[in-house]
């Protein structure tokens, strides 16, 4: 891969141009100015990472924490959200491959802050061995994600009990709750195939045939929580 840093793709002006006119990006880079720094000193600003790569980087800043995992999350999938709308404006990336970074970035935090959520239940709930799987819908499921996209979760799970219902809970607050540092993701869990009244879980998977009536594009995401697999984590079924 060729090195290619802000300097060389974009001038001062530009950079400020930038800053200028995102809102989004002018309160992260004042909140952190090290990010400015980061950006104009990359040497692999348009790199495109793979979900293992973000997952990494997000597992590792959840373990070196001192307090809160899930703001040291926050903080390296906002310097993951700030590369990559820097990539975008300076037309480093295509669109294609925007929305399948933040479909990546996004599947890999839903990731780091589930193993969060379990290793904190855990240690809090008795009897939460169930296995429990995370499925994306709509625009997560498709990679498709955009920058403002909420994104749409439903659980399965056997037999879920206390701890297991905790953890979904937990995941699904912490994605949503409001720090200094921002929030992760808007979560929606009303595209679920049984209707929007129905509950979070279903004891087993959906039909094809449920799949095809209520997603057209039948494309799913899916998670494990560590520990329990039903299928290859981030596998995505296609049913056609």
């Amino acid at each position: 891969m060729a090195d290619i840093s802000l300097p060389a793709v974009a001038s001062r002006r530009i950079l400020i141009r930038l800053l200028v006119n995102s809102q989004f990006l002018t309160e992260l880079v004042l909140k952190h100015p090290d990010y400015l720094r980061r950006l104009t000193e990359s040497r692999r600003l348009a790199e495109v990472r793979s979900r293992d790569e973000f997952l990494t980087d997000l597992r590792l800043a959840a373990c070196e924490a001192e307090s809160d995992a899930i703001d040291a999350i926050r903080r390296t999938q906002r310097w993951e959200l700030l590369r990559i709308a820097a990539c975008d404006c300076f037309g480093l990336m295509d669109l294609r491959r925007i929305t399948l970074q933040l479909s990546l970035l996004a599947d890999a935090t839903i990731q780091a802050v589930l193993e969060v959520a379990t290793e904190g239940v855990a240690r809090s709930v008795s009897g939460s061995g169930v296995p429990l799987t995370v499925v994306a819908l709509g625009k997560l499921g498709g990679e498709e994600l955009n920058y403002s996209s909420d994104i749409d979760l439903l659980f399965l799970s056997d037999s879920p009990d206390a701890g297991t219902l905790k953890i979904a809970q937990q995941l699904v607050r912490e994605l949503g709750r409001m720090t200094g540092e921002g929030f992760l993701y808007r979560v929606d869990m009303r595209l679920r195939p049984w209707g929007r009244s129905g509950p979070w879980w279903r004891t087993s998977p959906p039909t094809e045939n449920t799949w095809k009536r209520t997603l057209p594009r039948g494309k799913l995401q899916s998670w494990s929580r560590p520990g329990s697999s039903p299928g290859p984590v981030g596998r995505r079924p296609s049913v056609g």
